[in-house]
């Protein structure tokens, strides 16, 4: 990717107030018009407007961070090519085994952390790659400078290597013999999910085993031949999602994925739609395997009869407007799709 968005964060405000008297009954009828019913006034028009901005903005910093997840992954198989090139660069005395049974980077320079789980045995070709990674080094550091948006970059190898920016102490956060080809972030980019060789989304928010949270990512395959090395990633936490996009914070905005179920919300929106509290995930222990949100998030499955044909309405029927019944009265619901994600964003407007 060429880099991330500069400056500050679009305006997502309303804009009611300034708009020309003039240009209200024009933006009314322009509303009616694409809404196909119904009596639409010109806050419908700006809150759809609103909610059109938002959705625009991350679907630009998706084609971004995709453009560098793919670079990324042009740069990790030219580090395999030139392996006997890089390799007598790298302080290998940095490197040493843990008592845990791991291999990783005791020397804290700044720099990414490696950790290699030893799930396949640590041998000298698994040292080798390891130190090998370490020529993908300035290509992790300079994604995660471009992008403001995104929490880390990293390359995870098939012998379940990983090395990753910005570095953290990974002896304690990861689980050792951990095999990194099973989580779903490593094998959606496999050749049986991902025959192409393209940069795919992980838009089902799971728990970062690297400490981050509840979080989406961007990844792409690793091939040297048609042997896939390993893949490379960009994460996003959904706790930056809801700062960065979903402005300003006290108004009813959602991001829902294609299964019904809330990626990330404001507080007001998690009220509107009768959901628990979105907080983030609590590592009580080390992450062992794929762990996902729950159906208690589900849209589609809501104890709530209202939520439900909301949601019914939205994903199943392809509506982008509809009715909600909340405690505090009937609430106005717009829906946008968010094509590069697969996600819908919502916004609930009215009173509480």
């Amino acid at each position: 990717m060429a880099g991330g968005i500069a400056g500050p964060a679009p305006s997502v405000s309303s804009g009611r107030g300034r708009v020309p008297a003039g240009r209200w009954v024009l933006a009314g009828l322009a509303a009616m018009l694409a809404a196909g019913s119904g009596c639409r006034g010109p806050d419908e028009a700006a809150d759809r407007a609103d909610l059109r901005r938002v959705v625009q903005w991350i679907g630009r910093d998706a084609v971004r961070i995709e453009s560098r997840v793919t670079s990324l992954a042009r740069a990790a198989a030219q580090v395999h090519a030139e392996a006997d090139r890089i390799l007598p660069r790298v302080e290998t005395n940095q490197y040493r085994m843990a008592p845990n049974g791991c291999y990783y980077k005791a020397v804290d320079d700044s720099g990414p952390a490696l950790w290699v789980s030893g799930a396949d045995p640590i041998d000298d070709a698994v040292r080798r790659t390891a130190w090998v990674t370490e020529g993908l080094d300035a290509d992790l550091r300079s994604a995660v400078a471009a992008l403001p948006e995104v929490s880390q970059a990293y390359y995870n190898h098939r012998r379940s290597i990983i090395r990753i920016f910005p570095p953290f102490d990974v002896l304690s956060q990861y689980e050792a013999k951990m095999r990194i080809p099973t989580f779903r972030f490593y094998y959606l980019a496999d050749a049986e999910h991902n025959r192409e060789r393209r940069t795919v989304w992980v838009d089902e928010p799971y728990v970062d085993p690297a400490g981050r949270g509840w979080t989406v990512s961007c990844i792409a395959p690793v091939y040297t031949g048609d042997v896939l090395e390993g893949v490379v990633g960009i994460d996003l936490t959904v706790g930056a999602i809801v700062e960065r996009y979903l402005q300003p914070s006290d108004r009813a905005w959602a991001l829902v994925d294609r299964r019904g179920v809330i990626v990330a919300a404001t507080e007001a929106a998690v009220r509107a739609l009768d959901m628990p509290p979105m907080a983030d995930h609590h590592y009580v222990t080390t992450v062992k395997s794929d762990r996902y949100r729950s159906e208690d998030y589900s849209m589609l499955r809501s104890p709530n009869p209202n939520v439900r044909r909301l949601a019914a309405t939205l994903f199943r029927e392809g509506g982008n407007r509809a009715r909600l019944q909340t405690a505090g009265g009937r609430r106005t619901v717009l829906a946008e799709a968010v094509p590069a994600l697969g996600w819908t964003a919502i916004l609930v407007t009215g009173g509480e």
